[in-house]
């Protein structure tokens, strides 16, 4: 653990002895206009995706994500979790391929421990609450919408 901590102080370090002299360059950076800078950003998230494995099926997979995240985007959905899925779902399929190997496709293994079958659950709460909420919420801004139109043409 002390090497972890000692790598992040080094890190720190690294990036205020780059980032103090280079400042001008970055805010100049920022005076790139938008459509030059993202496709900036496409031409080198395209290279690197190329360069993993030199086989376009990588940039096509880039692409193929991408499109889900300009419209998460364009609607006003939060893209992380999109994120932490890709990065995430990979190590979760060959976890769950794991525990049902050594339970031998048994899908009650899932949720035999306690700790397991409390975190379920906890889930499950957890995605109700937030769903009456979100209903709550929008049953009174229509509620409020319905009182202001009815207050309206009384205060004329």
């Amino acid at each position: 653990m002390p090497k972890i901590i000692a790598s992040l102080y080094v890190g720190n370090l690294m990036l205020l002895i780059l980032n103090l002299p280079l400042v001008g360059i970055w805010v100049k950076i920022l005076q790139i206009p938008r459509p030059y800078l993202h496709a900036g950003i496409l031409v080198f998230a395209g290279l690197g995706a190329f360069s993993l494995t030199f086989t376009q099926v990588d940039v096509v997979i880039l692409l193929v994500d991408g499109v889900p995240g300009f419209f998460m985007r364009r609607y006003g959905y939060p893209i992380a979790p999109m994120m932490v899925g890709l990065i995430l779902g990979p190590i979760l399929e060959n976890q769950l391929r794991h525990t049902l190997a050594i339970s031998q496709g048994d899908p009650p293994a899932l949720i035999a421990s306690p700790i397991a079958a409390t975190i379920y659950v906890s889930l499950i709460v957890i995605f109700a609450l937030s769903y009456w909420m979100k209903c709550r919420q929008r049953t009174s801004v229509s509620e409020t919408v319905a009182v202001d139109e009815v207050a309206e043409p009384m205060a004329r």
